[in-house]
């Protein structure tokens, strides 16, 4: 008779363990996979996730999770009851070698003739190198740490891709397309879908006119694996492993999909606790294999992308507890992705911020979505195939997915590419999201929702350029943007009042004011019911003041009588461009004044205009 823990019983649970970090296991210790039986799996599912536990599989009855031995007994000590399902081993060991799926169906797939089983990371590689050696014109093998200079893994691995694109020894100005997988270790489903999709690109080029066309269009990278380190150790220690391979005093690893800066510090981040398989990272982006892909994104500025891991078969979109203007638009997007990639529209939002795709269309202004594949991590190598003919045709929709608003940003002189900051001026965002041109060629891209938007494009020198954009639901609007260099601010007039430049009182001799006239000195603090007169100024020692002195009270050397004015030194002003006159002040009066008393400021030349008032 199995036991299931009320839901009561589970969330006390949550909160008597969720505080405390299990303590650190030896590196090389395996994690075990362990079922927890409840009369409520999702909510304990969630529970579980927010104190850091990772979650291997939830069914009807029961939450799994991977876990160590100190997570298990601190689960037993929170009184819920896991029930060892296996102990972590080299994945190798348990595959099966013989093969999963015949020729004939490979060929059935239009495929390749694939090995019979999972690749390690040195078998990925060299698959990889196959693809661009059997087609040179369009596929290229390229080591992205080295391309871009940042650091190599923690056990001195580098990160590498295929680029493939009509042209691919040149850098074309054309949209680029990420595909990436597996980063988390374990998945070992995900690379197995990503050299699919070279292959069905490889082999339908010239062939099919979709794929032809997506190609010819798009320079498309595809990374089988983001985590290497983690990769091997499943392959060779614990087939359970999640996170990289970096080694702290207090345990090892960090999950690389809640290292990125996009919502690190929201309350719904991944764990601060090293021993956590969700353990974010001591910092935004401290990990290398981030570090490589930001740089990566930042030099290729990929228009779209899709971010493969497993298990779950649906489509995550949006944020998971920081707000974003179009989160329902994401979702129908989410949507429709699910629905051409063979999972009936399932979607949700992510398991925690600081996730790689969230980055992506937050800072980057990607069409970016995470896709949860299969309903295991570790399947039989032919399922995992099947898994990836069923995706190929959401992969497909996304190459042909309009970009709803892109072009390129120009200097107007000489039309070199700028940098330039993009912001939609008619849209609030809340959480730092930023958009931009950049790259050598100077390209941005917008993925909007229907509708009108006020597009701002700002780069510093340059005078910023304000367009209005209708975007339907499959419109692409090509908006080329030239900035012209900003007109230096010319100073025609200006004077902090320490000195004399020639203030003239009662220039019209006009005034009828008998007492605290106008004068340019050093005024004294008064208060009445509060400050009046305040004995502090913008600059320097002085400014322009009526009532300058306190003498016995507020009133004993104010403005009385009547009016007065004062005047400055005649100011030449250059016959064209735009004037702007700036200047600091503050008016206090009593309880006893009335529309009588005002502060006016005029401009006095062949002609007389009010300014302010």
């Amino acid at each position: 008779m199995k036991t299931r823990v009320p839901s009561l019983l589970f969330l006390l649970a949550i909160a008597c363990f969720g505080s405390s970090a299990p303590a650190a296991r030896d590196a090389d210790e395996p994690l075990f996979r362990a079922r927890i039986e409840s009369a409520d799996p999702a909510a304990l599912w969630s529970a579980l996730e927010r104190a850091g536990y990772d979650v291997w599989h939830v069914d009807a009855s029961a939450v799994e999770v991977a876990a160590s031995r100190a997570e298990l007994s601190a689960l037993e000590k929170a009184g819920l009851s896991p029930a060892i399902v296996e102990q972590g081993r080299p994945l190798r060991s348990g595959l099966q070698t013989t093969a999963a799926l015949t020729i004939g169906f490979m060929n059935e797939l239009g495929l390749p003739v694939q090995p019979n089983t999972y690749l390690n990371v040195e078998e990925l590689n060299a698959r990889m190198q196959e693809i661009a050696l059997a087609y040179p014109a369009i596929v290229e093998f390229v080591d992205i740490t080295a391309t871009y200079n940042t650091p190599p893994t923690a056990q001195g691995r580098h990160l590498f891709a295929l680029k493939i694109s009509d042209n691919v020894d040149l850098d074309e100005d054309e949209p680029a397309m990420l595909i990436v997988a597996n980063f988390h270790a374990r998945e070992i489903v995900t690379p197995v879908i990503a050299l699919t999709a070279a292959d069905r690109l490889t082999a339908g080029y010239g062939a099919d006119p979709r794929i032809t066309t997506a190609v010819d269009s798009h320079e498309i990278w595809i990374a089988p694996t983001w985590n290497p380190d983690g990769y091997n150790h499943v392959f060779t220690t614990d087939n359970m492993w999640r996170k990289n391979r970096r080694v702290f005093s207090s345990g090892v690893g960090v999950d690389q999909n809640r290292n990125f800066p996009q919502g690190w510090t929201a309350s719904c981040a991944g764990s601060t606790s090293v021993s956590s398989e969700t353990y974010k990272g001591p910092s935004a982006a401290s990990e290398a294999e981030t570090q490589t892909l930001m740089a990566w994104s930042q030099a290729e500025r990929f228009a779209k992308l899709i971010d493969y891991h497993s298990n779950g078969r649906e489509v995550l979109y949006s944020y998971r507890c920081l707000s974003h203007p179009f989160t329902s638009w994401m979702r129908q997007e989410a949507i429709t992705l699910s629905q051409i990639s063979g999972y009936g529209g399932a979607v949700r939002l992510p398991s925690a911020e600081g996730e790689h795709y969230e980055w992506q269309f937050a800072r980057m202004g990607a069409y970016a979505f995470l896709i949860e594949t299969h309903s295991e991590f570790q399947p039989p190598y032919d399922s995992a195939v099947a898994e990836a003919a069923q995706l190929w045709p959401g992969i497909l929709s996304v190459l042909e997915r309009p970009i709803s608003i892109g072009g390129h940003v120009t200097d107007a002189a000489t039309g070199l590419p700028l940098a330039a900051r993009i912001d939609i001026l008619n849209v609030a965002f809340t959480n730092g999201e930023t958009n931009g041109s950049g790259g050598q060629f100077g390209s941005y891209h917008m993925f909007l929702p229907p509708g009108t938007y006020d597009v701002r494009f700002s780069a510093a020198g340059y005078a910023p350029a304000v367009h209005r954009v209708t975007v339907t639901a499959l419109s692409s609007t090509n908006l080329e943007v030239a900035l012209s260099a900003a007109v230096p601010e010319v100073v025609v007039f200006s004077d902090n009042l320490e000195t004399n430049l020639g203030w003239t009182r009662n220039p019209a001799g006009t005034d009828t004011a008998t007492t605290g006239l106008w004068e340019r000195g050093d005024p004294q603090s008064t208060s009445s019911n509060g400050p009046k007169q305040l004995g502090t100024t913008v600059s320097g020692l002085n400014d322009l003041v009526t009532g300058r002195l306190a003498g016995t009270s507020s009133g004993v050397h104010d403005l009385d009588g009547g009016t007065s004015s004062i005047g400055s030194p005649a100011i030449t002003l250059p016959p064209t461009g735009t004037l702007t006159l700036s200047f600091s002040y503050y008016l206090a009066y009593g309880s006893n004044s009335s529309t009588a008393d005002f502060f006016r400021v005029r401009v006095v030349g062949t002609t007389t205009s009010t300014v302010f008032e």
